[in-house]
């Protein structure tokens, strides 16, 4: 991860995907967040409503993957959304 409040746990197919997808393009993937409490998806989803801390996007809480650890926030993801597509 390269953020340091990020939590270092996915379900196991997010997982490996990830691995697939960094071994394909040849390159290290760097999560700025994975998975998340609800609080926390609070929190984004708050600071999101009120324009705060350049939050471009956050489901409601309950509703987000990153809730049940099947999602991932990195960054440059122009050069890698194909790579993630082709992975479902």
């Amino acid at each position: 991860s390269d953020a340091a409040a990020a939590v270092p746990y996915l379900q196991k197919g997010a997982a490996f995907s990830l691995c697939r997808i960094s071994s394909d393009r040849g390159q290290r993937i760097f999560i700025d967040s994975g998975l998340r409490s609800i609080a926390q998806q609070l929190c984004l989803y708050e600071w999101f409503n009120e324009g705060l801390c350049g939050i471009t996007a956050a489901a409601p809480p309950g509703s987000s993957n990153h809730n049940g650890g099947a999602a991932v926030d990195i960054g440059d993801t122009t050069g890698w959304r194909s790579y993630f597509q082709n992975h479902g």
